[in-house]
C-alpha cells in the first residue's frame, strides 16, 4: 500500500521530468542546426514512457 503509493509518484514523477525535457528539446530543436533524428528518437521514448506507466496504472 504505502509501496505501492510511492512507487505510484515515481510512475507520475518521472514522465513529468521527461516531458519537461522533450519541451526543451522541442524549443531547442526550432534551431535548424538541431538533428531531426534524435528528435524522433525522444519522441519514441515519450510513447513507450506513457504506455508503460498507462499499463502500470491501469494493470
Amino acid at each position: 500500500p504505502s509501496h505501492f503509493s510511492s512507487y505510484l509518484k515515481l510512475c507520475i514523477f518521472l514522465p513529468t521530468v521527461f516531458l519537461a525535457h522533450l519541451h526543451r528539446q522541442i524549443l531547442l530543436s526550432n534551431n535548424p542546426k538541431d538533428h531531426s533524428s534524435d528528435f524522433n528518437m525522444v519522441q519514441v521514448l515519450v510513447v513507450v514512457v506513457v504506455v508503460v506507466v498507462v499499463v502500470v496504472v491501469v494493470g
